[in-house]
């Protein structure tokens, strides 16, 4: 039983096929990687996503508040992209599994 468990972990992390230290240009860049194509993260999850793992235009996070975060969103994301009530879920997700 063991081993299955194992092994079907070991699966289900091959198939994910993004590092966490997978780093990008930019914000834009890693929110489409993370809402286009295998992956589809809901817009609020990818903007999580792109602050807690990856490294972006050499940040590693996305500020100490939610509203830092939204100030960076803003002015990466453009308003077609990501409306701001997705950038304001997608921050003030991120401040509660950064403090985790």
């Amino acid at each position: 039983m063991y081993r299955l468990a194992v092994t079907l972990l070991l699966a289900l992390a091959a198939c994910h096929n993004h590092s966490h230290d997978e780093a990008f240009a930019t914000f834009a860049a890693c929110y489409e990687d993370h809402t286009v194509g295998d992956e589809m993260l809901a817009k609020p999850e990818a903007i999580v996503a792109c602050c807690l793992d990856h490294p972006v235009e050499g940040l590693t996070d996305c500020g100490p508040t939610a509203a830092a975060c939204e100030t960076l969103m803003q002015a990466e994301l453009d308003d077609a992209v990501a409306a701001d009530a997705d950038i304001m879920a997608g921050c003030a997700d991120y401040i509660v599994q950064k403090g985790m």
